[in-house]
């Protein structure tokens, strides 16, 4: 039985920090302190951070030291390079994380590039997220701690690796890993190595594993059960991912277009498991040492290997495994000068139900074949479905065997009719395939010459199939042709399917309104829109029910005449347009008696354009853009009280009506975005009250004439008229946020109604 680990994701919290207007503490050149020293300017210094925080930069940060541009040197630090780049002198590091940095974070730098190593830590528990490092002599992130996260970065032209993680427990997850001497290194024990991407390395893809065998895993002993999972590796040189060490577990990557081997298991590779990989055009699929034991290969996919599929090494010819339930599809599934017969060529518990890659119902031995599909497999009838109790040799010659190879077993799908039979561009349908050996799951193609394929996934209802497709208005109308695609089996297609044009729609009238009697003769308007040139040159447009003359422009564009009489009536006039398919969905020209309000307004934390209280014409287009301020995110935005999408912009047509639009917003969980009041009685005696977003508990006041507070309310009496300089601090054990507010005593404003002063 294989070794069985759960390796669950390393905890990752990507830490929301400072920007220059909002929390956490901008990196200031000259600075020196107990939380930081920085040494020089941005244009060239370095950084030592020496105390918890969060900390970002405010400029892309050049430095000339040879040892590092920023130091972390204490835990729990959250570094945000605020996307900014750091660049230097062709030799140390671009960050330096000590032992000390344990639980720190580093995130969001643009680019480092031009040291030996882009980012360097030797700190366990370190997170490394969103950062692109590129064109650093040896290494783009190089990490050495134990319980370690390397997160959606980008590694690129390094003379190393682009990404190396040496501690235990770590995680390597979503990064994109291209143009190095070597991709992705993972040397510790229970490495994971999940979801990245890896391209154009002149070497390795992804290597699991270091080369020394010692305790298992023990304190000597390093890279054992890796996990390599869900990985694309493409057109990388020597290897594609190669695993040295004992337990791993290979699963479900894709491994295209190597030009030497797609995966490799060394000598040491004990106890290994691949399985549900792809691995396509490839010079070799999978080689295999075998001197490598208790090895399990199974239901991979093997396409388009130039020279084979299987390459079997001679070692010390004591390696064991089973081999099974693989796509065997290239002209030489099987090669090398090693033991073949150390390995079980089919499931050693005979045939066990389940889902085999032909889609039979046991699995069994392998399925062996070549690019045209004409193999072996593909020639014996079955004994049951799924697979042949007639062996199969495994190389001619041999004597070796696979004695219960898999086979094709599905009868080819047939299309008898589609219904609906026809649908307009720009719809979606919901169809109905009948015909005869449908299973569930297979892809239903709409084609027509020259065009790419409408695609959907049905699903078996009896012996139907049935699903949803959505029909892009850009469709060439006239027939397509249907089929269906069941694991490579392909039916007919000479059922055709009709894409009629798509409806009129009119986006846009110009003028789109007008105030009550102001024509006394026919007026112009401009009717925009899609699928107008599928309307008739006369009788295609409508108001009030009513034909009206127009010339048609453009398929996008309408030149209409409207009555004089439009504008008697007040309230809205649909208008429509109508096509070879059928008429647009109505749109209003709106007659108003005096025109329109719009009241648009935000909290402090955000900002919404155009705002304040302002009239519109009768079916006017208002577009508003709106947006949070640093910290923030948008609760909601209401209109006439009614919640609309979140996304900027937010248009209105067509304006009709009176409307209030509200922007709401709120803090980023984590941050604080202070702020406070202050009001007077007598306009020397002031009252501070704190009136920040975000979970704060502590406090600190500087009222501008040498004197301090505390609390969340405050009081404080001037002695000399003049102006001052009113400064908070608002904080809690992960964020703060400051705000500076300038007073004049005696406080001549309307006392009754408190200044306000936000960061």
């Amino acid at each position: 039985m294989d070794n069985i680990r759960l390796y669950p994701l390393v905890g990752i919290m990507l830490c929301i920090v400072a920007t220059a207007e909002g929390a956490g503490i901008a990196l200031e050149p000259h600075h020196s302190g107990s939380d930081y020293t920085f040494t020089g300017s941005y244009s060239d210094g370095h950084i030592i951070i020496t105390s918890q925080g969060i900390y970002y930069l405010i400029d892309n940060l050049v430095t000339s030291s040879p040892d590092y541009a920023i130091a972390i040197e204490s835990p729990g630090v959250i570094l945000d390079g605020n996307y900014h780049k750091i660049s230097g002198p062709g030799t140390g590091s671009g960050v330096l994380i000590s032992k000390n940095g344990v639980q720190s974070t580093v995130t969001n730098i643009s680019t480092i590039s031009e040291f030996d190593y882009g980012i360097n830590s030797f700190a366990d528990n370190v997170t490394i997220a969103e950062c692109r490092v590129s064109n650093n002599t040896m290494i783009g992130i190089d990490s050495n701690g134990n319980y370690s996260t390397i997160i959606r970065n980008t590694a690129i032209n390094h003379r190393d690796y682009g990404l190396c993680s040496r501690g235990h427990n770590s995680s390597v997850i979503e990064n994109t890993v291209l143009n190095n001497r070597g991709g992705i290194l993972s040397q510790g024990n229970y490495a994971y190595v999940y979801g990245n991407t890896v391209v154009y390395n002149t070497r390795r893809g992804i290597s699991a594993g270091g080369t020394y065998v010692g305790p298992e895993p023990g304190d000597n002993g390093s890279g054992y059960y890796a996990r390599v999972e869900n990985n694309q590796v493409l057109v990388n040189d020597e290897r594609g991912i190669t695993n040295f060490l004992p337990h791993a577990i290979i699963k479900g990557n894709l491994v295209y277009g190597t030009n030497n081997t797609g995966i490799e298991l060394y000598y040491a590779s004990i106890n290994a498991s691949v399985s549900d990989n792809r691995l396509i055009s490839n010079n070799v699929g999978l080689k295999l040492s075998d001197s490598a034991q208790n090895i399990k290969i199974h239901q991979n996919l093997f396409n388009d290997s130039k020279t084979t599929d299987f390459l079997i090494d001679a070692g010390n010819g004591k390696g064991n495994g089973t081999i099974f339930d693989n796509y065997l599809g290239s002209l030489v599934p099987v090669n090398g000068t090693g033991n073949y017969g150390r390995y079980v060529w089919s499931n050693p518990a005979g045939p066990e139900p389940g889902l085999n890659f032909m889609g039979g119902p046991f699995i069994a031995g392998n399925y062996w074949s070549n690019p045209s599909h004409t193999g072996w497999s593909d020639l014996q009838p079955p004994a049951k479905d799924g697979y042949t109790t007639i062996p199969y040799e495994v190389v001619s010659g041999s004597g070796i065997y696979d004695t219960i190879p898999l086979v094709r077993v599905l009868p080819f799908p047939e299309v008898l009719n589609i219904s609906p039979s026809s649908a307009l561009a720009g719809s979606t349908i919901t169809y109905q395939l009948t015909g005869n050996n449908f299973i569930d799951g297979a892809l239903v193609n709409f084609t027509h010459l020259g065009e790419s394929n409408l695609t959907s996934v049905g699903s078996l209802s009896g012996i139907d199939l049935t699903g949803s497709l959505f029909i892009p208005s850009s469709s060439v109308t006239g027939p397509w042709n249907v089929s269906v695609n069941q694991n490579g089996l392909y039916s007919n297609d000479n059922v055709q399917f009709i894409i009629n044009p798509a409806l009129p729609k009119i986006t846009n009238l110009n003028p789109g309104g007008a105030i009550q009697n102001t024509h006394s003769a026919p007026f112009p308007v401009i009717i925009t829109g899609t699928g107008f040139d599928t309307v008739s040159d006369s009788g295609g447009v409508t108001v009030d029910g009513s034909a009206i003359s127009y010339t048609i422009e453009s398929p996008t564009r309408i030149n209409a005449l409207f009555p004089e009489t439009i504008d008697n009536i007040l309230g809205n006039h649909p208008v429509i347009v109508t096509g070879i398919s059928g008429p647009s969905v109505p749109y209003n020209f709106v007659v108003s008696g005096t025109g329109f309000t719009i009241d648009a307004s935000s909290d402090e934390i955000g900002w919404i354009s155009p705002s304040g209280m302002f009239s519109a014409y009768p079916g006017e287009s208002i577009t508003f853009q709106f947006k949070p301020t640093a910290g923030a995110r948008i609760k909601n935005l209401t209109v006439n009280g009614v919640e609309q999408s979140t996304e900027s912009p937010f248009v209105i047509p067509s304006v009709d009506r009176d409307y209030a639009i509200r922007l709401n917003n709120e803090p980023l969980s984590g941050v604080i975005i202070a702020a406070f009041t202050v009001e007077s009685v007598d306009g020397y005696t002031l009252t501070f009250r704190d009136n920040s977003w975000g979970e704060i508990n502590q406090w600190k006041w500087d009222f501008g004439d040498g004197s301090f507070g505390t609390g969340n309310v405050v009081s404080h009496t001037y002695s000399t008229p003049g102006s001052y300089s009113v400064s908070l601090w608002a904080r809690n054990s992960l964020s703060q946020s400051q705000v500076i507010g300038d007073i004049t005593i005696p406080l001549t404003n309307d006392q009754s109604s408190p200044l306000f002063f936000k960061s």
